[in-house]
């Protein structure tokens, strides 16, 4: 900018006042040439005296001539003497008067560009201030260097945002200063464009200042030349965008990768599933670079989430994140799904024995227990394989094949992982289409209820009926409720089937009664889907209400796996369905978890035996032993016993040995349609009081 202004200040030219005075001004100095004063004066003087010299002599030989008489001939010389005075006057004005006048113009000229000159002068040095002024408190760095790269200066804001004094940086050179290493090459580059004169703008840089740190810079960059258009030196002024670049890196970070575990988040996966399928977009099936999709979901999580909180889930998670982190490297990635569940890319495998390789490594560090506070857990995953381009060649297609193999892995057991089949599809598709034919069976009214005799083994009188679903579709007939209770459950679809069956159970009571059965009890099976419903009491009371009777002489069923997610909440549940009047049975018992406190805790009324006990009578003692020993410790809580599923003599005798009040299964009747229970209850009653006779 300095060596801007003194350039136009040395551009000054002498200003034109009036063209033809400049000429006459150069004439009069000889065009140019030096003024001489004597010479000038001597000029004029001899002039004078040329002229004086030879006008006495001969204006007085001729007016001599010309004139006799005497007296006239003073007069007229004296005449001629004023007439001489007169001409020398003039002749005097006018060659000192011109001389005076051009330099008087001459003087007023040197004087006006004098002037001029001075204004100029006092611009520049405003301008200098000024330029000065800027240069010292403008909040940008503003750095000089040579062309080979040395420090020539550096304004205040420099010097305070480097570390660096100007003394300290003049005549360094600003790569090996400033730059750090791993960005020296690339800068020496950009270095190089603009000494050789280039303008660079927008260019944006890092730095490192005197204590380490790396600043992010934007930098507008130029070369200043001579007049022969030879570089002289590279001026830069850059802003500190260090502040905008950690807002984008924290923007970036909260766009494209999870801020609890800081693995990928979806958007992330999205598109680097993208990138791997536009590599092979329009290749020969051949030719196409395979990579897995494992989508992975931690078993049980809720179970943890449930029992410790969710500050102990969210550090389970970070866990989690933590191996995959070691595990899981570029090119392959790891993502973060959403909740407890993970997906995993594997570029570059093209094999399932590559795949089971790196799974099994991953496995392996998953599994090492996982301790919080002074609880420790094992921790087991369910993975499901989709192989590009074998399981699907978009990303719709593989995310739903691993997640469908996935969700083969929990059916079977969970803890393990395997690899998308098309078995799987097919049974995907008959589960979809199990869960739109239940929602149309629940639409048509395609349900019926059966009833299965609940006897009193010392009487062999019929006590009850347990309430059971059937379901009478149009086109295949009878469907059995194993194949369509658990989707219900899944689905969500059992609530309304739940509430289905006990408002048409409990009408079926209210009709027994007015005939004359008040004596049956009426066992209803509410789901664990049921169970954990917050307002579930009050829904069934509702139910109650709108059948138009009371819960006396009708029993609920619950099972094992029903109440263990959360016992404390089963316990509150439960008590408010005692306090509606309704008996309570704990169903399956034996099946699950089944544990002693189950039966001291649980508001329950009733134990049913699970049918696989019963059935191993006749060929386990270990089995008759735990019967045996159940049925003591219920009779000693002062709760009924049921057992279920049997079939023979021998094991109605058994149960009868031991004490067993109740019992069930096909050894007394299947379950029936309620006209021909109706039917059985009567025949039996008669053979009773037959025998009796």
């Amino acid at each position: 900018m300095l060596k801007t202004l003194e350039k136009m200040m040395a551009k000054i030219n002498t200003i034109n006042i009036w063209s033809s005075e400049k000429k006459s001004i150069k004439k009069c100095m000889g065009s140019g040439k030096a003024v001489n004063p004597i010479f000038d004066a001597a000029k004029i003087a001899l002039l004078y005296g040329v002229l004086g010299g030879l006008w006495i002599t001969l204006s007085d030989n001729i007016l001599a001539a010309m004139v006799a008489d005497s007296n006239k001939y003073i007069h007229l010389q004296t005449y001629k003497g004023w007439f001489f005075v007169g001409m020398t006057v003039v002749t005097l004005f006018l060659l000192v008067g011109k001389r005076m006048y051009l330099f008087k113009y001459a003087l007023d000229a040197a004087t006006y560009e004098n002037k001029k000159l001075m204004e100029a002068n006092n611009m520049y040095q405003k301008e200098r201030l000024l330029s000065e002024n800027i240069l010292n408190n403008v909040a940008l760095v503003v750095a000089i260097w040579d062309c080979e790269g040395r420090v020539k200066r550096i304004n205040p804001y420099a010097e305070n945002l480097l570390g660096y004094s100007q003394e300290e940086l003049e005549g360094k050179n600003w790569l090996e200063m400033l730059v750090p290493s791993e960005d020296r090459a690339f800068m020496g580059n950009i270095f190089e464009k603009v000494s050789s004169g280039k303008t660079l703008k927008n260019h944006e840089s890092r730095l490192k200042n005197r204590h380490g740190k790396y600043i992010d810079m934007l930098w507008n960059s130029s070369v200043l030349h001579y007049e022969d258009g030879t570089p002289t030196e590279i001026i830069s002024m850059g802003t500190d965008i260090s502040q905008r670049k950690s807002l984008e890196k924290k923007l970036h970070s909260l766009a494209y990768y999870d801020e609890l575990t800081g693995l990928s988040n979806r958007v992330m996966f999205e598109n680097y599933m993208n990138e791997l399928l536009y590599e092979n977009e329009g290749s020969v099936e051949s030719s196409k670079k395979g990579f897995a999709l494992v989508y992975m979901d931690t078993d049980n999580f809720k179970h943890i989430n449930d029992t410790y909180g969710h500050f102990a889930g969210d550090i389970l998670l970070r866990h989690i994140a933590g191996k995959l982190k070691e595990q899981i490297v570029f090119p392959n990635r790891a993502v973060r799904l959403g909740g407890d569940e993970f997906a995993i890319i594997l570029a570059g495998v093209s094999s399932d024995d590559e795949v089971r390789a790196k799974l099994d490594s991953l496995v392996r560090s998953l599994r090492k227990p996982w301790t919080i506070g002074e609880h420790e857990f094992l921790i087991s995953f369910s993975m499901g394989i989709a192989m590009y381009p074998k399981h699907g060649e978009d990303m719709t297609t593989l995310l739903k094949n691993a997640d469908t193999a996935m969700f083969s892995v929990k059916e079977k057991g969970k803890d393990s992982y395997c690899f998308y089949s098309q078995q799987m599809q097919e049974k995907n598709l008959r589960y979809i289409d199990m869960v739109n034919q239940i929602r149309r069976a629940i639409e048509n009214e395609e349900f019926l209820l059966y009833y299965q005799p609940k006897i009193h083994l010392g009487s062999g009188r019929i006590v009850g009926a347990e309430a059971l679903i059937r379901w009478l579709h149009p086109e295949r007939g009878f469907i059995p409720p194993n194949e369509f209770i658990p989707v219900a459950e899944q689905t969500g679809q059992i609530k309304e089937i739940g509430a289905w069956v006990l408002k048409n159970a409990l009408e079926q009571k209210k009709a027994w009664n007015k005939k004359g059965y008040e004596h049956l009890w009426m066992s209803i099976n509410l789901s664990g889907r049921q169970l954990s419903e917050e307002n579930i009491a009050k829904e069934i009371g509702g139910i109650l209400e709108s059948v138009g009777t009371d819960s006396k002489g009708v029993q609920l069923e619950i099972t094992e796996t029903a109440v263990m997610t959360d016992m404390e909440a089963a316990v509150e549940t439960l008590g408010k369905l005692r306090e509606l009047g309704f008996r309570i049975a704990l169903d399956d018992f034996g099946t699950g978890y089944s544990s002693l406190t189950y039966l001291k805790k649980l508001p329950i009324d009733i134990v049913k035996m699970d049918r696989r006990f019963i059935k191993n009578i006749e060929n386990d003692d270990a089995d008759e032993a735990i019967i045996e020993a159940v049925i003591q410790m219920a009779n000693a809580l002062s709760k009924h016993v049921v057992a279920e599923g049997i079939e023979t003599i021998s094991q109605l005798e058994f149960l009868r040995k031991i004490g067993c009040g109740y019992g069930q299964g096909f050894l007394f009747s299947k379950a029936v349609p309620a006209r021909e229970f109706e039917e059985m209850v009567t025949r039996v009653d008669e053979n009773i009081k037959l025998a009796k006779r």
